[in-house]
């Protein structure tokens, strides 16, 4: 029954029987599933995308003032972005345009300016406030995509109406906040502090400015770490089994408190030795890691329970 529809690199291709297949041959629930899996797809390479925008822009700030450290990575990550770019727009046409194709045109086109503006010399405000802007629009991406696709699941709904729900359907329901919204949102704030934090430890200076902006990202960080832990004692043990990185949540606000103290002391303070912007850079990274690791098993759950419910 099924035999027109094509899958390609791990996306399901529901077009491949021309533009009203899944209208005139599938059932809803088969179009749903073929919808779920092809935007955890999307959504996998838009992770990857953000890992390279990110870096980058902490790499930028660096290179801005003359690291060659950072400016040798510049060339590898441009490379990544554009990679994971056309990805994420090839998976999208194969997937039948989850994504509008104007949103990702843009994408392209605010990544390819931003690059020349860059090479063309740029402040190291319009730099930050540039890449945050692209990264930002990702983010948000991978939340309007989880909620397109009813990841959550008509399951799930009808049970909160009903007042009642499966730990399945509940932990269902708190990885996908935790993947597709929170983490991605607490991500983000550790990368603009490594961002900024490197560009601080490079150039040797840490205005008011800058000051103000390491106290409030730090603060809305605590607040999402603290939502994390809530979300996180909410799953049950066959769930925690399967996600080692949840279990180790409580260990991983101690490498946080580590990059907070570091920031304070090395970069705010300028107390004992100078710490060099790729230290700051690299222990930064450690710690996004561990959160990132986090939404890749989330995202790996979020897509056995989908198919379980087959």
């Amino acid at each position: 029954m099924y035999s027109n529809i094509s899958i390609k690199a791990g996306v399901i291709n529901p077009s491949a029987g021309g533009d009203d297949y899944l209208a005139n041959n599938i059932d809803e629930s088969v179009a749903s599933y073929i919808k779920q899996v092809n935007s955890l797809s999307i959504i996998r390479h838009i992770n990857l995308l953000l890992v390279a925008s990110q870096k980058h822009r902490g790499a930028a700030l660096a290179a801005m003032d003359g690291d060659s450290v950072f400016i040798v990575k510049l060339s590898a990550l441009q490379r990544s972005i554009s990679y994971y770019l056309s990805s994420v727009i090839l998976i999208n046409k194969q997937s039948g345009f989850l994504v509008s194709e104007v949103e990702l045109v843009d994408l392209k086109e605010d990544w390819s300016r931003l690059l020349m503006k860059y090479n063309e010399g740029m402040t190291v405000v319009d730099c930050y406030s540039l890449h945050s802007r692209l990264i930002e629009s990702l983010v948000e991406l991978i939340w309007r995509l989880a909620t397109k696709a009813n990841l959550f699941s008509r399951r799930d709904l009808i049970a909160e109406v009903d007042g009642h729900s499966s730990y399945e359907d509940r932990d269902h329901k708190a990885l996908v906040e935790i993947a597709m919204r929170l983490l991605p949102e607490m991500i983000e704030n550790i990368a603009k502090v490594r961002g900024m934090a490197t560009h601080a430890a490079v150039s040797g200076s840490c205005d008011v400015n800058y000051q103000e902006k390491f106290r409030g990202l730090f603060q809305c960080i605590n607040y999402q770490n603290l939502e994390l832990r809530r979300l996180s004692l909410s799953l049950c043990k066959e769930t925690l089994a399967s996600m080692p990185s949840v279990g180790r949540i409580m260990l991983n606000d101690h490498k946080l408190q580590q990059l907070k103290d570091l920031v304070e002391s090395k970069i705010i303070s300028k107390s004992g030795h100078l710490v060099s912007g790729s230290v700051v850079f690299d222990f930064a990274t450690e710690v996004v890691e561990i959160y990132r690791l986090i939404v890749i098993e989330g995202v790996d759950r979020i897509q056995e329970y989908i198919e379980r419910r087959i």
